[in-house]
């Protein structure tokens, strides 16, 4: 098992084999995270300039910045377990720079899902 300063950091020579539940769920929940709240506060700030002369317009970057903390809270962190789940069950071992990619790709994953819903509502 990664020792504690393992678990979100790279090790000095790159990488880290990942064999256990808990390591892959913190990873993948960790770097969904990440993205999540990376990609909500540009686009926080894109509402909030486009917006800013707007009397409620406004206030939509405050509602991305909430939405940039329940999607990994709630579904981001039931996936991670999921995949974490089938990755430790069928006893892969996977280096942590996948790990990195999984998490990354569920937050891509939701923003194209709720893009598209978007663009379906118009």
């Amino acid at each position: 098992m990664a020792s504690e300063s393992q678990l979100f950091f790279l090790s000095p020579n790159g990488t880290f084999l990942i064999e256990h539940f808990l390591p892959y769920w913190f990873n993948i929940f960790v770097w969904c995270v990440v993205t999540s709240v990376l990609i909500h506060v540009l686009a926080a700030l894109v509402a909030f300039r486009a917006l800013r002369y707007q009397r409620i317009g406004s206030y939509t970057a405050c509602i991305f910045l909430l939405v940039s903390l329940i999607y990994p809270l709630t579904g981001g962190a039931i996936f991670s377990a999921l995949i974490a789940g089938i990755f430790s069950t069928g006893g892969f071992v996977i280096e942590s720079s996948y790990v990195i990619l999984i998490g990354i790709g569920l937050t891509i994953a939701y923003v194209i899902t709720s893009y598209s819903r978007v663009l379906a509502s118009l």
